[in-house]
């Protein structure tokens, strides 16, 4: 268990530490910092920021530096891990123990991992696609920390790809030029797909549990909607390159890659049949994104041997008790972390919840 932590210099935080129990909700008012503990503890045991902040702009303001440092209890010794970050050097040093770690190694000597419930993830459905593809990403990045390394590699061959789009059209290169761009494009976008597709696929074939959330009301399947024909990849990018040369040459980008592909929920009623977004309420939506959430955590647990803390942040607005108490039994098994303005009345009578008011 993540039994107490330590910020210092993080953010709106200057120096705070908290003991934590099984379950434990920080509540207070909105810009008092709750969010903040569960970016930093989110942090501290993945090593890496949640979602796109980037680590120089989680030291507080003023400040050149910031620390954090935790406590895990385990049967045989407990770990003390830190995490501190350096602005002017633009460095990060991890250690158990005392002792410094590589990024690998830190997370290989730990036994849990963090799965952050944000108010942008379970409202994912509303906007842009990006954001439900990074969803898709995070998992990767979480079951297979050197999905990172072929994520950044895609991105600088894409990036090399449209530029020399954009010098072809302007006679600085020629078409010929494109053919090892072209096929480097097409071997790592293959290689994204092996990944994304294992999670798709999981998805897929569990999805029919999501309807239980909506009391059965409805039919629920995924949809992943992409131009790739995903059952010959790198063929399929590859006549799509060759079809669209021209476009690509005149536009200067690049316009099939897993970074255009898209999903939602399609739900049938007896009569007809909708995206989710644009038929069911919004708590119903919110349940649907909640429920994937748990199927992404079900997901990370068949592969891994690593304990899942969960950290749900401000998630059970717009949701009744009766929704709240299902969410809640899916984290009985979890060490749990839960934002929110106010005490809610359920919580009253719950073993082994922790109360801390940032008041």
């Amino acid at each position: 268990m993540f039994s107490k932590i330590r910020l210092y210099n993080f953010k709106n935080h200057r120096d705070i530490s908290f003991d934590f129990d099984l379950i434990n909700l920080i509540y207070w008012e909105n810009g008092s910092g709750k969010t903040n503990i569960l970016e930093a503890i989110y942090l501290l045991i993945n090593a890496k920021t949640f979602g796109t902040s980037s680590i120089s702009d989680l030291v507080k303001f003023w400040e050149n530096n910031f620390m954090l440092s935790g406590i895990l209890e385990n049967d045989v010794l407990d770990k003390n891990i830190k995490l501190t970050f350096d602005k002017t050097l633009h460095k990060t040093n991890l250690l158990i123990n005392s002792s410094a770690f590589s990024k690998p190694k830190f997370l290989n000597n730990l036994s849990i991992s963090a799965l952050f419930f944000s108010p942008q993830d379970i409202n994912i459905m509303y906007l842009g696609p990006s954001l439900r593809r990074e969803f898709l990403d995070e998992t990767m990045l979480l079951w297979f920390p050197n999905f990172s390394k072929i994520k950044s590699k895609y991105a600088k061959i894409l990036k090399n790809r449209n530029k020399l789009l954009k010098d072809i059209s302007s006679n600085k290169a020629t078409i010929s030029d494109l053919d090892f761009w072209d096929n480097s494009f097409c071997q790592i976008s293959e290689e994204y797909y092996s990944y994304r597709l294992r999670f798709i696929d999981f998805v897929k074939e569990y999805i029919s549990s999501i309807s239980s959330i909506l009391e059965n009301k409805y039919q629920i399947e995924f949809i992943y909607e992409t131009k790739v024909n995903l059952n010959n990849i790198k063929e399929s990018i590859s006549s799509y390159l060759s079809k669209n040369k021209q476009r690509d040459i005149m536009l200067g980008h690049t316009f099939i890659w897993p970074h255009l592909d898209d999903f939602y929920f399609k739900v049938q009623t007896l009569d007809s049949v909708h995206k989710s977004e644009e038929f069911l309420s919004r708590w119903e939506n919110k349940s649907l994104l909640l429920w994937l959430k748990f199927l992404q955590i079900e997901f990370l647990e068949k592969i891994w041997e690593k304990k899942l803390i969960l950290l749900l942040d401000d998630v059970f607005s717009e949701l009744d008790d009766k929704h709240i108490s299902l969410i809640l039994e899916k984290c009985e098994k979890y060490q749990t972390f839960i934002t929110t303005q106010n005490i809610p009345n359920f919580t009253l009578n719950i073993p082994n919840f922790k109360k801390i008011n940032l008041n």
